[in-house]
């Protein structure tokens, strides 16, 4: 995304909050759980917020602690929000490929997880479900070259782009039933 703000978390920090903080989760993972959950969940705002503190029962202990993790649930929500772009928690372009292929499997991973607590999975986002379960399976062998720096650049865009549609989808059913009542 080309407009990250200003106070969007460096993963590297984000990550050593985590660790300092006693939780095994990685900011990519966290993050995929977060979009999944803003993604599906049918509440709004605080109690999105509340839905994802509840099934991620770690960082309920340090939420309190930092508003760190609060400040990049209100920023993702905003990015999918607007249909601007939606930025995924990654490590930045100079991290080994290696590790930065590491985070997006992790990051796919925690967007699965969280995603698996939607009451309905619709057949129009299937398709891209398998393509996150298939990049789950990526090796983090990968030979830092500029073909496979390309590649990486467009999973990590295809993830962005299924993201969104995800979302959409997700979306127009809430906006259809706050209609019918």
């Amino acid at each position: 995304m080309k407009n990250t703000p200003a106070d969007w978390p460096d993963y590297d920090i984000f990550g050593n909050y985590l660790f300092t903080a006693g939780t095994p989760l990685s900011p990519a993972y966290l993050h995929g759980q977060m979009v999944a959950t803003l993604c599906v969940a049918p509440q709004e705002g605080q109690q999105t917020f509340n839905h994802l503190l509840a099934h991620i029962p770690l960082l309920s202990k340090i939420s309190n602690e930092s508003k760190l993790i609060e400040s990049l649930f209100r920023q993702t929500q905003h990015q999918l929000r607007s249909f601007e772009g939606i930025k995924l928690m990654l490590p930045d372009d100079e991290t080994p490929l290696t590790w930065r292929l590491e985070a997006l499997v992790n990051w796919c991973e925690g967007f699965l997880e969280g995603f698996s607590e939607a009451l309905t999975e619709k057949p129009s986002v299937k398709e891209i479900l398998t393509d996150f379960e298939q990049i789950k399976l990526l090796s983090f062998d990968a030979i830092e070259n500029e073909e496979n720096e390309k590649n990486y650049m467009e999973i990590v865009e295809f993830v962005r782009i299924g993201v969104l549609f995800i979302y959409d989808e997700y979306r127009r059913v809430l906006v259809v039933e706050q209609q019918l009542h």
